[in-house]
């Protein structure tokens, strides 16, 4: 029988985690803000970690089969060695399923301390690489995907190593950190790095009107990040594919319509074969929803303004390539009906003349299929002198 999915996301209170179990969050991470690294609460000294502790509580009493995490996610420092000592010794009795680290030092020493208890590495820093998965997983019993991998590598990673992953399907994407806390003057409270406060903020790129960025800055340094959110709702069937252990929604700073809209979405894509219809999370979230890299890495590809290709007088635009590999496949995505047989035509600054006939077609787990509908992912074989970006059309 296939192993459900968990639907994952954070908590810092007891109301919080009943909400979350409601909304049908079967995996709660509780956000301690002295471990969290990217925790919008203020930070409080807590050297017995008593509030950590009711949380433990609460969930075992009220929802004994939920899995319970904790983030540990702090980039150590020996000058926190006493504090991840005062950790140890709060939870080292308690019934928790897993702590989860991005420090690799952290990761060996909790190994070894805490021997009974299972470790999540989180890569969102790291990681691209099946190789240096690969040695991390002889600690970690899981491992949370780097956000910048696409399907098509995650699958990759997924054949070469044997161990469970998860990855955020919904939620803020980090572009920067800092250890400094570069915004501390911008809020009269704080006098010096030292404070507890968390700021947050919201600021505007004066080239691309509208993209508002958001900015944290708390006690572990400073945050930035990109004016979108990243929603895997468009790719649910490229996402079922990968069976993964969990998929992380990431509501930190969001209202609690933004988390039960997610879960009632990301509950329907677990069943469903097509891309889910995002407008009602649209409705309540804060920023633009994008699907980010998941379907193609492209970051370092030349971009063309969005007009590059307007004049394709006579023909309709029917897919975007958003992968090709050299003797490989081309990977791309169908905003029109496309089956086999049909005869396609690619448009592209690079390209003076580019037409095929599309002889074998097939989806991203690899089965050859017969046509594609409008936000499905398919392949077809390569052809020289095709490029990422282009779009392919049919005649009219």
């Amino acid at each position: 029988m296939t192993k459900q999915v968990e639907l994952i996301t954070y908590a810092n209170s007891c109301d919080k985690i009943d909400f979350a179990v409601s909304c049908g969050i079967t995996h709660i991470i509780l956000n301690d803000a002295q471990l969290s690294i990217r925790s919008f609460e203020d930070y409080t000294d807590d050297d017995s970690f008593s509030h950590l502790l009711r949380l433990i509580t609460h969930c075992r009493r009220k929802h004994p089969y939920l899995i319970l995490s904790i983030q540990c996610d702090m980039l150590f420092h020996h000058t926190k060695d006493t504090l991840i000592k005062q950790f140890v010794t709060a939870i080292q009795s308690q019934d928790i399923d897993y702590i989860r680290v991005q420090d690799i030092g952290l990761l060996h020493y909790f190994s070894e301390v805490l021997p009974q208890t299972k470790l999540i590495f989180l890569s969102e820093m790291s990681n691209n690489n099946w190789r240096s998965i690969e040695a991390i997983a002889s600690k970690a019993q899981r491992q949370t995907l780097n956000m910048e991998l696409p399907h098509t590598s995650i699958k990759a990673i997924q054949d070469k190593v044997n161990t469970d992953f998860e990855c955020v399907v919904q939620g803020p994407i980090l572009i920067q950190y800092s250890h400094r806390r570069f915004m501390a003057g911008l809020n009269p409270d704080i006098s010096n790095p030292e404070q507890k406060e968390s700021i947050h903020r919201l600021a505007q790129d004066e080239d691309y009107p509208g993209r508002r960025f958001s900015f944290l800055d708390n006690p572990h340094g400073h945050f930035m990040f990109a004016y979108f959110d990243r929603c895997l709702l468009s790719c649910a069937p490229l996402l079922t594919n990968l069976h993964l252990s969990g998929w992380i929604i990431d509501d930190r700073g969001e209202s609690d319509d933004y988390l039960k809209q997610a879960c009632i979405l990301y509950k329907h894509a677990l069943t469903q074969h097509s891309a889910i219809d995002i407008s009602p999370l649209e409705e309540v979230a804060t920023r633009p929803q994008k699907p980010g890299f998941f379907k193609a890495n492209q970051t370092d590809r030349r971009r063309y303004k969005s007009n590059f290709m307007t004049d394709i007088t006579g023909f309709e635009k029917v897919a975007q390539i958003l992968d090709a590999e050299k003797d490989k496949r081309i990977s791309f995505e169908c905003q029109r009906p496309i089956k086999r047989g049909d005869e396609l035509h690619a448009f592209h600054p690079k390209i003076d003349s580019c037409s095929l006939v599309i002889d074998a077609l097939w989806d991203m787990a690899g089965n050859k299929v017969s046509e594609g509908k409008p936000g499905q992912v398919l392949q077809i074989p390569y052809i020289k002198g095709i490029q990422q970006q282009a779009i392919f059309a049919k005649k009219r």
